[in-house]
């Protein structure tokens, strides 16, 4: 991976070091990484840092949450938590559902 962004690869190491499952792939000169949902009927996480995400020109991430809102200008720490914060209410709406 290129090292022009470098706030989503710490983003995605630090993913891969927390056993979160996502897929990274390109997206116009950066990159894209997806945190898949628990959902079927929910859209996955999307995190994105190219030259049209806001904060890009800060090196700093685009979020898009499953419900479309979009928060940018954010660093690899804070989507990291983010993201822990919205896979926490999915497990808990998941056990919930399976009446656990």
């Amino acid at each position: 991976m290129s090292k022009k962004y470098t706030e989503i690869h710490v983003l995605k190491d630090r993913l891969r070091e927390a056993g979160i499952p996502h897929e990274v792939q390109k997206a116009n000169d950066g990159w894209q990484v997806g945190i898949p949902h628990l959902h079927p009927e929910e859209s996955r996480i999307s995190v994105i840092e190219h030259f049209a995400s806001y904060g890009s020109a800060f090196d700093l991430l685009e979020i898009q949450f499953p419900d479309g809102e979009i928060r940018g200008f954010l660093k690899a720490e804070t989507a990291f938590t983010l993201i822990q914060r919205i896979r926490e209410k999915e497990h808990e709406k998941k056990e919930t559902e399976d009446g656990n």
